[in-house]
């Protein structure tokens, strides 16, 4: 269990979020969270025929220590249904 602590901002959140409303609709382009201290990312990437691929990381200590890398699809029905809550 992962019980680290990181620093997100209102832009980085506000300009994930927006991202991610668009991907919901168009189901093409990518939508990223990336806090400034390189704690954790997530990508989301759409290729447009509704395949999203996740990747990112997550870092022990804020860019350093143990880090896992992860990445997996997901599929579109599952997407919006997760999203559009």
């Amino acid at each position: 269990m992962y019980s680290g602590r990181a620093y997100l901002d209102l832009y980085t959140l506000q300009s994930f979020q927006s991202s991610l409303t668009v991907l919901t609709q168009k189901l093409i382009g990518v939508a990223t969270l990336f806090p400034l201290e390189d704690q954790f990312t997530v990508r989301l990437a759409g290729d447009g025929k509704g395949h999203i691929a996740v990747t990112g990381h997550v870092f022990e200590e804020a860019a350093y220590g143990s880090c896992l890398k992860y990445e997996f699809g997901i599929a579109k029905h599952i997407y919006r249904a997760y999203f559009h809550q």
